[in-house]
C-alpha cells in the first residue's frame, strides 16, 4: 500500500542539511503523481514495504563538459540525447560523482566561497543536500561507495582508507561517521564501489590475488564473492581492462576492450555467472564506455556516443552521435525522485 505519509516523510526538513534552491508549493504536490516504471531506470525502490516517492519516469546522465562544467542530460525510452541542463549549485562546485542510488547522489565538492573540499549527499531534482561532517582522520585516497540500507531505512557512505585500512561508515539518518572495522585487503584498481543487492563491491587484492569484495550496508561487514569459474580462460577479475558494473539489480563484470559481460544472475551464487557476448562491440568507436541497463538492453555511453545493445536479439539496435554536445566524459547518473537526504530526529 502506498501511503501519502511516506511521501511527506521524504520531504521533511531535518537537521544537518539545507536546500540549494527554494522549493515551490507545486513540488509538494508532486507526490500525487504516479506512473508505470519501465526497466531498471524507472523501477521504484522499496523502503521496507513502502515505495520511494519518484517524481517522474525520467533518468538523467551526468556529463562533464570540455570547460569542466557539469550537465544533466535526460534519457527516455532510447530517444536521442538532445537536451542538456547545466548543474548550477548555489554554494558548491561538484568535482566528482562517487555514487548514486534512488535519486540521491554522493559527490566530492568544493565550497565556492572558501574553496574548502567537502562531500555532499544531494538530490539533484529537489536540490536538497546534506554536507558530510569531517572524518576524524583525513578523507584520503582509498575506496568509496554509496548505497541504501533497507534494513535500517538509511543511506550510507563507506570509505576504506588507503593509508591505514580503516573502514568508516557515514549514516545519512544520524549524520555521523563511525569506524566499523579494518580491511585486510589491498587497493587494486577499483576505488568506486558498485551498489547491488544491499552491498557495495570492489575488486581488491587479497595476498596479491585479485578478488571481489562485498560490504554489507546492513551488517557493515566485508566478505568475498566468487568470480566466474573460467577453467582454462584468463581470470576476468585480474584482467587489466575489466571492471565491476551494475546491470539493473544485478552485479556484472565488464571488459572495456572486448565488450564481454559476465552477469551474476543469482546474487552470491558462483554458478549463476553467465557470459554475454556483445556482438559488434569492437566495431563501435568507444573508449572505456560507462555501462547502464534498461529493460533488456545494455547502454554503452561515452562523451561522444550512445550505443544501445539488445541482449535478446544479440545486436546493436541504436547508435547516437552526441559529439556535437561538447561533453567530455560521463560522470554518473540519477533518477528523478523526491527522496530526501535529510532525516528529522523523530524519523
Amino acid at each position: 500500500m502506498l501511503l501519502v505519509s511516506d511521501f511527506t516523510r521524504a520531504l521533511r526538513v531535518g537537521e544537518g542539511g539545507g536546500s540549494l534552491v527554494d522549493r515551490s508549493d507545486k513540488l509538494y504536490d508532486l507526490y500525487q503523481l504516479s506512473c508505470r516504471f519501465r526497466g531498471f531506470f524507472w523501477k521504484a525502490a522499496r523502503i521496507g514495504e513502502r515505495l520511494s516517492p519518484w517524481v517522474a519516469c525520467l533518468y538523467h546522465f551526468i556529463f562533464e563538459s570540455n570547460d569542466g562544467s557539469l550537465y544533466s542530460v535526460p534519457y527516455n525510452n532510447h530517444e536521442a540525447l538532445s537536451t542538456q541542463t547545466k548543474l548550477d549549485l548555489q554554494f558548491y562546485r561538484i568535482n566528482y560523482i562517487l555514487g548514486y542510488v534512488n535519486g540521491l547522489v554522493f559527490a566530492s565538492s568544493t565550497k565556492l566561497h572558501n574553496k574548502d573540499y567537502v562531500h555532499l549527499v544531494l538530490n539533484l531534482t529537489t536540490k536538497d543536500y546534506v554536507e558530510l561532517p569531517n572524518l576524524s582522520q583525513e578523507f584520503d585516497f582509498g575506496m568509496d561507495g554509496f548505497g541504501y540500507d533497507s534494513v535500517s531505512d538509511d543511506y550510507k557512505v563507506v570509505h576504506i582508507s588507503g593509508l591505514n585500512s580503516c573502514v568508516d561508515v557515514y549514516s545519512v539518518r544520524t549524520n555521523t561517521w563511525k569506524l566499523v572495522s579494518h580491511s585486510s585487503y589491498d587497493y587494486y584498481k577499483t576505488w568506486l564501489g558498485v551498489f547491488v543487492n544491499g552491498f557495495l563491491h570492489w575488486i581488491v587484492k587479497n595476498h596479491s590475488k585479485p578478488v571481489i569484495v562485498a560490504f554489507s550496508l546492513a551488517d557493515e561487514k566485508l566478505s568475498e564473492l566468487l568470480p566466474p569459474n573460467l577453467y582454462n580462460e584468463v581470470d576476468m577479475v585480474s584482467h587489466r581492462y575489466t571492471k565491476l558494473v551494475a546491470l539493473g539489480d544485478k552485479l556484472a563484470i565488464f571488459n572495456e576492450v572486448k565488450g564481454d559481460v559476465w552477469l551474476m544472475n543469482e546474487y552470491g551464487v558462483q554458478k549463476s555467472w553467465t557470459k554475454i557476448v556483445v556482438h559488434g562491440f569492437s566495431k563501435n568507436p568507444m573508449v572505456k564506455p560507462k555501462v547502464f541497463f534498461d529493460n533488456g538492453k545494455i547502454l554503452f555511453l561515452t562523451g561522444e556516443l550512445l550505443s544501445v545493445y539488445d541482449v535478446e536479439k544479440g545486436t546493436f539496435c541504436k547508435s547516437v552521435d552526441i559529439s556535437y554536445m561538447n561533453l567530455r566524459k560521463v560522470m554518473g547518473a540519477y533518477v528523478e525522485s523526491l527522496v530526501s537526504p535529510k532525516f528529522s530526529k523523530s524519523s
